[in-house]
């Protein structure tokens, strides 16, 4: 039974979708308005609204006579910015030139992205709330939000100027995204309405593009640990060039037993006696930012938060002398690194951007993650799904290593059976518990 809705539905979104693109509002009208007249006026001896179902039919032959074909050759080459933030509208600019041989007029442009629908698996799995619905609408409303969250950006039809044959104009968009993500730009559709604006008819220019939207930040506090420097192996500032890296201390005189590779040939060349480059290995912080992406329970919104609070302390990188390491678990365990000529912040948030739930069987692999980094972190800061039993575990076990840890739990119920210090956020006021911190 549930396929079927799931057949049913999708075929369903799909007429829907191909009404909004070729018939506006009016035409919409247009339409009820054809149809009751002609429910209506069925017999034509007793009323005379058969007469108006006859001038509606044949405005609206006319109407569809304009639409019928319709072709415009127009070249597009879109100029996006490198990154933007979901919630927050951008604009870009986009130049089209008219490479055909008829003036166009009247025509109205609209960037269309690469459009798929939820596969089944998808539709049976998504959660748009942490509670089960069990009202007899609950596959029409799952599949609504569904196609809802496939939408990653919300964009109005722009009318163009009279475009001559040859000649080019600049479009100025405004979008918004409305999640985290990779837009994918398929074309752009152009429009054409027949003389009464009932219909429209359609051509589109390919134009493949593909644009990062970052996760949404907040405002957050400073957090302070009493976590101490810890070694680390290889050194700070040639932490990111390979073979050892260490500091450089000073220049000194060569011993036996020193390495070749460590002598430094010009100030032999200067001094006249062999010289060494002397290092010294770094003690110094190092942050773990663990972010749990396994819950079968857990809201989508939910999800979104903890990864808005993850990109939230990610930015901070710059501001810490310190590196960030961002900790999880994909289709394998990843553990990214920023901070101090290492890594920019926005890396991490380019990562967050495309970071999927993972199924709640793989949680073990996380805590193998925490324990093969554990002797390198100073402190970490935990942003979790959930507060049951395995996740008490993993929060009890870096504590007991002796690093400082901040549990994050967010969730849409209150987090109950506290055996330990947690700091419970709830999506809607994620930021009134940020500040609280």
């Amino acid at each position: 039974m549930k396929r079927f809705f799931y057949s049913f539905l999708k075929r369903l979104s799909a007429i829907r979708h191909w009404l909004r693109s070729h018939i506006s509002r009016s035409g919409l009208l247009f339409l009820v308005m054809l149809l009751f007249s002609a429910a209506i006026g069925i017999d034509t001896r007793q009323n005379t609204v058969s007469q108006f179902f006859a001038i509606l039919a044949v405005l609206g032959s006319i109407s569809l006579c304009f639409c019928i074909r319709f072709t415009a050759r127009i070249s597009v080459i879109r100029h996006l910015p490198d990154f933007v933030t979901a919630g927050d509208p951008f604009r870009y600019r986009t130049l089209l030139k008219n490479n055909g041989q008829k003036t166009l007029r009247n025509i109205q442009a609209m960037d269309t992205q690469k459009w798929h629908y939820p596969t089944y698996p998808e539709f049976c799995n998504f959660k748009a709330t942490g509670k089960k619905r069990a009202h007899p609408f609950s596959l029409a409303y799952r599949w609504g939000r569904l196609i809802q969250y496939s939408r990653m950006i919300r964009g109005e039809r722009q009318h163009l100027p009279k475009l001559s044959p040859g000649t080019a104009t600049e479009l100025w968009q405004e979008c918004t995204p409305l999640r985290r993500g990779i837009i994918r730009f398929d074309s752009v559709t152009f429009a054409k309405s027949d003389p009464f604006g009932l219909f429209h008819a359609l051509s589109s220019a390919r134009c493949m593009d593909t644009l990062i939207v970052l996760p949404k930040r907040y405002q957050v506090p400073p957090v302070q640990f009493s976590g101490s420097r810890k070694y680390q192996p290889s050194g700070v500032a040639l932490a990111s060039s390979v073979g050892e890296s260490q500091e450089f201390r000073s220049m000194r005189d060569y011993r036996p037993g020193d390495p070749p590779r460590t002598i430094h040939w010009r100030s032999w060349a200067k001094t006249g006696k062999p010289m060494v480059k002397e290092f010294q290995d770094e003690y110094f912080s190092r942050q773990g930012l663990i972010l749990d992406t396994f819950s079968s329970d857990c809201s989508d919104r939910c999800f979104e938060e903890a990864i808005s609070i993850a990109a939230s302390f990610a930015c901070t990188v710059a501001d810490r002398d310190s590196l960030l390491d961002l900790l999880f678990v994909g289709n394998k365990a990843y553990c990214f690194t920023a901070g101090r000529g290492v890594g920019h912040s926005t890396q991490l948030l380019e990562i967050l951007a495309t970071v999927q739930q993972s199924p709640s069987e793989s949680f073990s692999e996380l805590p193998l993650l925490i324990q093969q980094r554990s002797d390198l972190l100073s402190s970490c800061i935990c942003i979790l799904l959930a507060w049951d039993k395995p996740r008490q575990a993993l929060v009890a076990d870096i504590r007991a290593s002796g690093i400082p840890v901040l549990p994050l739990v967010i969730s849409e119920t209150e987090v109950e059976g506290k055996s330990e210090p947690v700091h419970y956020l709830h999506p809607d006021r994620i930021e009134e518990g940020l500040a609280q911190i």
